[in-house]
């Protein structure tokens, strides 16, 4: 079955999906055109799905794939269907383990690993790592990048019926944008106990004072988020680095 791109906002369905990892290849050997690296396959029901999770491009296709900057078809091997479900508990871990992955490609890449997403209903509005490295940006934090786009995408800086997505707990700077962008909910991964703002050290994100409060779930794939990170760091002093 062939694929069309269906734009830059990634529309995955009836949510929840599953994401897993997918080896991608060039249809064309020799062809010279790189490897879909930066794209993930989603599973959808019975559909397969390729999601983009570029810096600046989110988009979804059915099947096979096609893109803009790859002109040879890439083939989707090694995927594993899963059963839809309706359980918000599992659109959550479909979306933190998409995040995940944002994550772990910001660790090839010598980024700190934080991945994050933002989503609204079925829609995948953004998807954000860590950049500092490669911006020399000391704000460009997964989460901040995320809202900015998600932003873009609407047209509106207010992202009312979102939900952000982040791996690790948010900082201050990035606890005060979700308060700032009047997002409604956060789901993040592990906490952060030297600067965690929304439960470890500070409670942006529920602070009465505030004028917006945002509904927060917290531990979802914790494990899976810590060990990404403590695996980083620890590659990190290995190298000499700190």
């Amino acid at each position: 079955m062939n694929g069309t791109a269906s734009g830059q906002r990634a529309h995955i369905g009836d949510l929840p999906i599953a994401v897993i990892p997918a080896k991608l290849v060039p249809a064309k050997a020799g062809s010279g055109n790189p490897l879909y690296e930066n794209s993930k396959a989603v599973v959808d029901g019975d559909h397969l799905r390729a999601v983009s999770i570029q810096p600046d491009l989110v988009w979804s296709q059915l099947g096979t794939i096609t893109g803009d900057n790859i002109r040879d078809r890439v083939a989707i091997i090694g995927l594993v269907p899963v059963p839809k479900t309706r359980d918000p508990s599992e659109t959550d871990l479909a979306m933190m383990r998409l995040a995940l992955l944002a994550a772990e490609q910001a660790a090839e890449k010598g980024e700190v690993p934080v991945g994050s997403v933002v989503a609204r209903g079925g829609e995948i509005l953004a998807v954000a790592a860590n950049e500092r490295e490669a911006t020399g940006d000391p704000t460009a934090h997964a989460e901040l990048l995320a809202i900015r786009r998600a932003a873009a995408t609407i047209g509106s800086w207010r992202l009312t019926g979102c939900t952000l997505y982040a791996t690790l707990e948010p900082c201050p700077m990035c606890a005060g944008a979700l308060v700032n962008a009047r997002v409604p909910r956060l789901v993040y991964g592990c906490d952060d106990p030297k600067a965690g703002a929304v439960r470890s050290l500070y409670r942006l994100c529920d602070d009465e004072r505030l004028n917006h409060r945002l509904q927060v779930a917290s531990g979802v794939l914790a494990d899976e988020c810590a060990a990404v990170l403590r695996e980083f760091f620890q590659a990190q002093r290995a190298m000499g680095k700190k």
